[in-house]
Protein backbone atom coordinates (compact mmCIF):
# COMPACT_ATOMS: atom_id res chain seq x y z
CA UNK A 1 0.00 0.00 0.00
CA UNK A 2 1.78 3.66 -1.10
CA UNK A 3 1.44 6.57 1.26
CA UNK A 4 2.72 9.60 -1.00
CA UNK A 5 3.11 12.72 1.57
CA UNK A 6 0.45 15.06 1.45
CA UNK A 7 2.93 18.26 -0.16
CA UNK A 8 3.18 15.40 -3.41
CA UNK A 9 3.75 17.97 -6.26
CA UNK A 10 2.02 17.96 -9.48
CA UNK A 11 -1.33 16.93 -10.85
CA UNK A 12 -3.11 13.85 -9.11
CA UNK A 13 -3.27 11.77 -12.48
CA UNK A 14 -0.43 10.76 -14.57
CA UNK A 15 0.01 12.76 -17.85
CA UNK A 16 2.06 10.52 -20.43
CA UNK A 17 3.00 12.91 -22.99
CA UNK A 18 4.63 10.74 -25.20
CA UNK A 19 2.74 7.43 -26.10
CA UNK A 20 4.27 6.11 -29.01
CA UNK A 21 6.94 4.24 -27.20
CA UNK A 22 7.28 2.68 -23.60
CA UNK A 23 10.48 3.89 -21.45
CA UNK A 24 12.51 0.97 -20.56
CA UNK A 25 12.52 0.52 -16.32
CA UNK A 26 13.83 -2.15 -13.82
CA UNK A 27 11.96 -4.10 -11.01
CA UNK A 28 12.36 -3.85 -7.68
CA UNK A 29 14.22 -7.06 -7.53
CA UNK A 30 16.70 -5.52 -9.52
CA UNK A 31 17.81 -2.50 -6.84
CA UNK A 32 17.23 -5.45 -3.68
CA UNK A 33 19.96 -7.49 -5.51
CA UNK A 34 22.44 -5.25 -6.31
CA UNK A 35 22.20 -3.74 -2.42
CA UNK A 36 22.81 -7.49 -1.64
CA UNK A 37 26.50 -7.11 -3.86
CA UNK A 38 27.17 -3.82 -1.98
CA UNK A 39 26.72 -5.82 1.00
CA UNK A 40 29.43 -7.84 -0.06
CA UNK A 41 32.11 -5.49 -1.24
CA UNK A 42 31.11 -3.01 1.88
CA UNK A 43 33.70 -4.68 4.31
CA UNK A 44 36.15 -4.34 2.13
CA UNK A 45 37.52 -0.53 0.99
CA UNK A 46 36.54 0.99 -2.02
CA UNK A 47 38.92 1.76 -5.34
CA UNK A 48 39.89 5.70 -5.82
CA UNK A 49 36.78 7.40 -6.63
CA UNK A 50 38.31 9.23 -9.74
CA UNK A 51 34.89 11.79 -10.22
CA UNK A 52 35.82 13.47 -7.15
CA UNK A 53 37.84 17.03 -7.35
CA UNK A 54 40.25 15.44 -4.98
CA UNK A 55 39.97 11.52 -5.44
CA UNK A 56 39.33 9.28 -2.46
CA UNK A 57 38.54 5.89 -1.06
CA UNK A 58 35.52 4.05 0.37
CA UNK A 59 36.86 3.60 4.06
CA UNK A 60 36.50 -0.60 4.95
CA UNK A 61 32.99 -1.13 6.06
CA UNK A 62 31.19 2.74 5.23
CA UNK A 63 28.22 2.11 2.95
CA UNK A 64 28.35 2.58 -0.62
CA UNK A 65 26.81 5.70 -2.06
CA UNK A 66 24.73 5.30 -5.65
CA UNK A 67 28.48 7.01 -7.14
CA UNK A 68 29.85 4.24 -5.37
CA UNK A 69 27.92 1.38 -6.03
CA UNK A 70 28.00 2.42 -10.33
CA UNK A 71 32.03 2.73 -9.48
CA UNK A 72 32.03 -0.77 -7.96
CA UNK A 73 29.43 -2.96 -8.65
CA UNK A 74 27.36 -1.33 -12.20
CA UNK A 75 30.92 -0.41 -14.24
CA UNK A 76 32.73 -3.97 -13.68
CA UNK A 77 29.43 -6.18 -14.42
CA UNK A 78 29.29 -4.04 -17.70
CA UNK A 79 32.97 -3.31 -18.68
CA UNK A 80 33.46 -6.27 -21.26
CA UNK A 81 30.20 -5.35 -23.44
CA UNK A 82 30.86 -1.90 -22.42
CA UNK A 83 27.01 -1.68 -21.96
CA UNK A 84 24.49 0.03 -19.58
CA UNK A 85 23.20 -2.64 -16.71
CA UNK A 86 20.05 -2.48 -18.19
CA UNK A 87 21.35 -4.81 -21.19
CA UNK A 88 23.05 -6.89 -19.03
CA UNK A 89 19.91 -8.08 -17.48
CA UNK A 90 17.69 -11.03 -17.63
CA UNK A 91 14.19 -9.58 -18.50
CA UNK A 92 12.74 -10.72 -15.82
CA UNK A 93 13.93 -7.57 -14.10
CA UNK A 94 12.58 -5.23 -17.06
CA UNK A 95 9.42 -3.35 -16.83
CA UNK A 96 8.10 -0.57 -18.81
CA UNK A 97 9.12 2.55 -16.43
CA UNK A 98 5.97 3.48 -14.66
CA UNK A 99 7.86 5.29 -12.00
CA UNK A 100 11.48 8.38 -12.91
CA UNK A 101 13.40 7.69 -9.81
CA UNK A 102 15.05 11.33 -9.00
CA UNK A 103 17.99 11.18 -6.95
CA UNK A 104 21.34 12.58 -5.65
CA UNK A 105 24.54 9.97 -6.28
CA UNK A 106 25.93 11.10 -3.26
CA UNK A 107 22.89 9.18 -1.38
CA UNK A 108 23.41 5.91 0.43
CA UNK A 109 22.32 3.63 -2.23
CA UNK A 110 20.64 1.33 0.91
CA UNK A 111 18.70 4.71 1.51
CA UNK A 112 17.67 5.38 -2.47
CA UNK A 113 15.93 1.45 -2.09
CA UNK A 114 14.46 2.21 1.03
CA UNK A 115 12.62 5.27 -0.51
CA UNK A 116 11.58 3.79 -4.06
CA UNK A 117 10.33 0.25 -1.64
CA UNK A 118 8.11 2.63 -0.52
CA UNK A 119 6.96 4.48 -3.32
CA UNK A 120 6.60 1.85 -6.04
CA UNK A 121 5.55 -2.11 -6.06
CA UNK A 122 6.76 -5.00 -7.25
CA UNK A 123 5.90 -5.02 -10.58
CA UNK A 124 6.38 -1.49 -11.30
CA UNK A 125 9.45 -0.41 -13.77
CA UNK A 126 11.72 2.58 -12.36
CA UNK A 127 13.80 4.21 -14.87
CA UNK A 128 16.97 5.07 -12.97
CA UNK A 129 19.58 7.39 -14.70
CA UNK A 130 22.57 5.14 -13.46
CA UNK A 131 20.93 2.00 -14.69
CA UNK A 132 19.73 2.97 -17.83
CA UNK A 133 22.38 5.28 -19.21
CA UNK A 134 25.49 3.48 -20.34
CA UNK A 135 27.70 4.49 -17.59
CA UNK A 136 31.10 3.82 -20.19
CA UNK A 137 29.81 6.88 -22.24
CA UNK A 138 28.71 9.43 -19.58
CA UNK A 139 31.81 11.31 -19.71
CA UNK A 140 31.14 12.05 -23.05
CA UNK A 141 27.49 13.23 -23.26
CA UNK A 142 26.85 16.96 -23.50
CA UNK A 143 24.74 19.21 -21.07
CA UNK A 144 22.40 19.56 -24.15
CA UNK A 145 22.32 15.91 -25.03
CA UNK A 146 21.38 14.99 -21.40
CA UNK A 147 18.87 17.75 -21.12
CA UNK A 148 16.82 16.30 -23.73
CA UNK A 149 17.37 12.64 -21.99
CA UNK A 150 15.77 13.69 -19.02
CA UNK A 151 13.27 15.82 -20.30
CA UNK A 152 11.81 13.34 -22.71
CA UNK A 153 12.01 10.14 -20.05
CA UNK A 154 10.71 12.57 -17.38
CA UNK A 155 7.74 13.49 -19.68
CA UNK A 156 7.33 9.75 -21.41
CA UNK A 157 7.30 8.18 -17.87
CA UNK A 158 4.74 10.35 -16.44
CA UNK A 159 5.57 10.19 -13.25
CA UNK A 160 8.41 11.09 -10.48
CA UNK A 161 9.57 9.94 -7.38
CA UNK A 162 11.84 12.16 -5.56
CA UNK A 163 14.00 10.69 -2.87
CA UNK A 164 13.74 13.37 -0.62
CA UNK A 165 16.27 13.10 2.70
CA UNK A 166 17.26 14.12 5.38
CA UNK A 167 13.40 15.88 4.75
CA UNK A 168 14.53 18.81 6.74
CA UNK A 169 17.18 19.29 4.10
CA UNK A 170 16.84 17.24 1.23
CA UNK A 171 20.52 16.92 -1.11
CA UNK A 172 18.64 16.59 -3.74
CA UNK A 173 17.35 19.87 -3.75
CA UNK A 174 21.04 20.70 -3.70
CA UNK A 175 21.43 18.90 -7.18
CA UNK A 176 20.95 20.63 -10.59
CA UNK A 177 20.03 17.33 -12.81
CA UNK A 178 16.84 17.05 -9.61
CA UNK A 179 15.90 20.75 -9.89
CA UNK A 180 15.64 20.20 -13.06
CA UNK A 181 13.30 17.08 -13.38
CA UNK A 182 11.53 19.13 -10.53
CA UNK A 183 11.07 22.03 -12.87
CA UNK A 184 9.86 19.40 -15.62
CA UNK A 185 7.48 18.42 -13.56
CA UNK A 186 5.64 21.71 -12.84
CA UNK A 187 6.42 23.48 -16.19
CA UNK A 188 4.39 20.14 -17.75
CA UNK A 189 2.20 18.87 -14.74
CA UNK A 190 3.03 16.24 -14.14
CA UNK A 191 3.03 14.06 -10.87
CA UNK A 192 5.72 14.34 -8.32
CA UNK A 193 6.00 13.18 -4.86
CA UNK A 194 8.09 13.35 -2.66
CA UNK A 195 9.62 9.78 -0.47
CA UNK A 196 12.45 9.81 2.71
CA UNK A 197 14.44 6.87 3.54
CA UNK A 198 13.17 4.60 6.41
CA UNK A 199 14.76 5.94 9.43
CA UNK A 200 17.55 3.73 10.37
CA UNK A 201 17.28 1.21 13.25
Amino acid sequence: QRHPDNGAMGSCQSSKIHEDKPVVGLRLSVFRQLLAEAALVQPHEGPLRYWEDTPTRRAAGEQLTTADVCGEIVKPHTLERKCSYVHALPAEGIAPATFYASHAWKYFFADVVSALEQAVGDDDGIWFCMLINNQHETVSMTYEFLEGEFRRNVESVGRVVLVFAPWAAPVSLTRVWCLFEIFVCVERGIPLERWPCRPRS
